[in-house]
């Protein structure tokens, strides 16, 4: 598949978007499908009971088309019980997926999605799933880095943890004080944005094609589990807007950050992240680029240098995962690199050139998904 890279925050159909869309899916009139604890009343969705170790997934019973854009509004309402000191637990996530419209995941801390840990045998996860994960619960064996965080998560490698592809460790409000929050998750190829109360909180760049498959058809609904902690998990609300399956119209998309500068570039196969074949470098001004590094290609963008000065980097964005085929669900960072150095952007001085990499992976870099995306500026000679 080939997209146009760069700073994709809006859009513009080209196309009619009565011809081109379907009608927003509306609650009230959809054939809603609900597995395990999940129920309904009246139009709001309760996936799990204030009781321990709950699963409950609802979706939309019909497959929509999803793999090049989507928008899709929430509201939810998260609440413990009052009689028990516990904060509640565990948390819900906004999944889509191609398994089908009876997939569930595990219990506790697998927020419904993913494997579960701790019983013999485990939970099944969801396979060939993306994950926006409301997590309420720190399990600290797990690595969570609070107990009121919000991850974009896939279960494709078929490991618990489900593999980590964007973390916001502290969540601008408390996710399960029993208020209604709204979100927004909007998604134009490979762009995927989670707003949350009308302001961006975490976004990653994901080939949603790898995950569910090339006909872009998959399942959208909500998952959820308590473990020995239990809330209230409640959608009050919800709607879709997406491309129509039965349309054979291509949507054109545009950016106002004119990113139609930058070459055509395509995502490689078989990758959970959109990773560039190549990188993409273009002077944008005099002693000023703009750089996309794909992560599995080590050095594969420099400038000239001469004269070895220093560079200062801008602007830097996006996401990189390693050891992808591995039973480590961390091996995911942004430009700044993990605790201990491990996926940092890095630069060095080589004959005559500035050059950029990763510090991921280094005994095997081709296994390394997804790109950086940065401005560099060298001082004036």
């Amino acid at each position: 598949m080939s997209t146009r890279l760069g700073l994709v925050t809006r859009f513009c159909l080209a196309l009619s978007i009565a011809s081109a869309q379907q009608p927003a899916v509306d609650p009230a009139a959809t054939n809603l499908h609900l597995v395990g604890d999940a129920r309904l009343n009246g139009s709001v969705i309760h996936l799990t009971p204030l009781l321990p170790n709950q699963t409950g997934a609802a979706w939309i019973a019909k497959p929509q088309f999803l793999k090049s854009f989507f928008e899709f509004e929430f509201t939810f309402r998260l609440s413990k019980s009052s009689k028990r000191r516990s904060a509640g637990s565990d948390g819900f996530a906004f999944v889509v997926q191609n398994l089908g419209p009876n997939a569930i995941g595990g219990r506790g801390s697998s927020g419904g999605f993913g494997i579960g840990r701790g019983v013999n045998p485990p939970d099944r996860g969801i396979p060939r799933s993306i994950a926006i994960f409301f997590d309420t619960h720190r399990n600290y064996k797990e690595g969570d880095p609070s107990g009121n965080s919000i991850g974009i998560y896939t279960d494709s490698d078929g490991y618990f943890m489900p593999r980590r592809l964007a973390i916001l460790e502290n969540a601008p409000v408390r996710l399960n004080d029993g208020k209604p929050y709204q979100v927004k998750i909007h998604y134009i190829h490979p762009k995927l944005e989670v707003a949350l109360n009308g302001t961006v909180i975490l976004s990653s760049n994901i080939s949603l094609e790898a995950i569910i498959g090339a006909n872009g058809q998959s399942y959208v609904g909500f998952t959820a589990s308590t473990g020995d902690g239990f809330q209230h998990h409640d959608i009050l609300d919800w709607r879709l807007n997406a491309p129509a399956p039965q349309s054979n119209s291509q949507i054109g998309y545009e950016s106002v950050e004119s990113i139609l500068r930058f070459h055509d570039t395509t995502c490689l196969a078989g990758r959970t992240l959109c990773t560039p074949a190549q990188p993409v470098i273009e002077q944008t001004a005099p002693n000023r680029w703009h750089i996309i590094l794909p992560a599995h290609l080590p050095w594969s963008a420099s400038i000239p240098n001469p004269s070895q000065v220093s560079a200062k980097i801008l602007n830097t964005s996006g996401t990189i995962c390693w050891n992808r085929r591995g039973k480590n669900g961390y091996s995911c960072n942004g430009p700044s690199g993990d605790a201990s150095g491990r996926g940092k952007l890095i630069q060095a001085n080589r004959d005559g050139r500035l050059a950029f990499s990763t510090s991921a992976n280094p005994e095997n870099y081709s296994r390394n998904e997804g790109y950086f995306e940065f401005d560099l500026e060298l001082p004036s000679p």
